[in-house]
C-alpha cells in the first residue's frame, strides 16, 4: 500500500526502526490456523486479517488494524475484540 502513495521516508524509517527494536516477532500457533480457517467458514474472506487476529488472541496479544469489516464482521460472530485496536482509537491516543 505504501508504494502507491506518495510518503516520508524519514517518517517510514523511523516507523519500521520503533517497529524492529520494540515489537516481538510472533508466528501463528495450530490453534491460531484452525480458529483463522473456522472463522473464514464463518464468511471473512481476508485469510491474513484472520491469521493476524488469530495469532493475537491465542497469544494474547494486541491487534491494531484499520480493517473495520474485519471488527464488524468479530463482534457479529461473538468473538471477543478486547485485544483489537481500531486504527482511529489508537491514533487518538497518540
Amino acid at each position: 500500500m505504501l508504494s502507491r502513495i506518495d510518503y516520508d521516508e524519514d517518517i517510514v524509517m523511523r516507523g519500521l526502526k520503533i517497529i524492529n527494536d520494540e515489537f516481538i516477532l510472533t508466528e501463528p500457533t495450530i490453534d491460531g490456523y484452525i480458529k483463522a480457517l473456522r472463522l473464514k467458514h464463518r464468511g471473512f474472506n481476508d485469510l491474513i486479517d484472520l491469521l493476524l487476529y488469530a495469532t493475537a488472541i491465542t497469544g494474547n496479544l494486541k491487534l491494531l488494524t484499520r480493517d473495520k469489516s474485519l471488527i464488524q464482521f468479530l463482534i457479529r460472530e461473538g468473538e471477543p475484540v478486547n485485544n483489537v485496536i481500531p486504527e482511529e482509537e489508537f491514533l487518538s491516543s497518540i
